[in-house]
């Protein structure tokens, strides 16, 4: 969690819930007896396929799919489970790339909604965020259904070549990742629409020969060409993982959250103390006079808790890889996928 989030001054709040009331509940399902974080974040990966094969993605070992229907009937029986013993969700739409599924996709969020579930974040590489089902392209879909807090396009560097080999390619390569007037054309929409956008991006040092954002200087310089194209929420994280290639490119963002802390033209505001993570508050006011909220996350170390439930092909999990709290082929053996 520890991330650096640049947004605007008017938004100058820190997620959908009070993160200091944050609490703890005990939740016992399937195998499982825990505790859970209250609002708890449900990661929904849609799709395990992804057109890039970044070496930082945390999903990457995520194989095989079910049906569309066995995916929407056992969402469906997974969330209204964690409901019915009072569990509050905020649901994270994510995969692999979920616009590459979108009939999936669109049912997933529409199921979401009729069940009550708060988005927190449509994470996406954007790729098919225009692409029209059922008469409207998929963005539109996502407003009619409430899920515009947080759209959060992957974008790991301004330059489209760049990019593309930070996210896994080979030098030269044609992806279909978006390029900078495609991004554009999508932020031109969200801003008439109210759709809060913003762009996430991994710090990265050296990869193959590139660089990343690695430095404060260049998140400033970032969230400047951001701004230029009408995006003005821009995310900045640290790599997690403990691969190689994580190891050998892995930028700490504590020393540059402590340069923002000495920089003049971050004002410090407060700090929030939350159960997983703590939050500086600072304004920045750039070069032309727009001003920032700043939010500067680092981790807390707390007992085994779970502050994220995942969902992926049928399968309810405390985490991302913890224990099983439903699992639909264990409870219907006899259904082909």
């Amino acid at each position: 969690m520890n991330t650096i989030k640049f947004a605007p001054y008017n938004e100058f709040v820190t997620e959908q819930h009070q993160v200091e009331r944050g609490y703890l509940k005990r939740l016992e399902m399937g195998d499982f007896k825990g505790k859970v974080y209250q609002p708890c974040n449900l990661d929904v990966l849609v799709i395990n396929a992804c057109q890039n094969h970044c070496f930082f993605c945390i999903k990457k070992n995520y194989f095989g799919d079910v049906t569309q229907n066995t995916f929407l009937e056992s969402l469906e029986t997974a969330v209204t489970r964690l409901i019915e013993k009072g569990i509050t969700l905020e649901a994270t739409i994510t995969g692999g790339e979920p616009t590459l599924r979108v009939p999936r996709l669109v049912k997933t969020i529409q199921l979401l909604h009729r069940l009550g579930v708060k988005e927190r974040t449509v994470s996406t590489t954007g790729v098919g965020l225009l692409d029209e089902y059922e008469g409207r392209p998929v963005i539109q879909h996502l407003i009619d259904n409430g899920y515009t807090h947080n759209v959060s396009i992957s974008v790991m560097h301004p330059n489209y070549a760049i990019n593309n080999v930070l996210m896994g390619h080979p030098q030269g390569s044609s992806v279909d990742n978006l390029t900078r007037d495609q991004l554009q054309r999508i932020a031109r929409y969200c801003n008439t629409y109210g759709v809060e956008l913003r762009t996430s991006t991994n710090l990265i040092g050296n990869y193959r020969g590139f660089h990343g954002i690695s430095s404060l200087d260049e998140i400033i310089d970032f969230v400047s060409q951001q701004k230029q194209i009408g995006i003005y929420s821009c995310l900045f994280r640290e790599l997690v993982g403990n691969n190689s290639a994580i190891t050998n490119c892995k930028v700490l963002i504590k020393p540059i959250q402590d340069e923002i802390d000495k920089d003049k033209r971050f004002e410090y505001v407060k700090t929030i103390d939350g159960m997983f993570y703590n939050i500086k508050l600072y304004i920045y006011t750039d070069a032309d006079g727009k001003q920032y909220a700043v939010k500067c996350y680092q981790d807390t170390i707390v007992p085994v808790t779970y502050s994220r439930l995942s969902f992926v092909n049928g399968i309810l999990r405390a985490g991302f890889d913890g224990p099983e709290l439903y699992n639909h082929t264990k409870e219907n053996p006899n259904e082909c996928y």
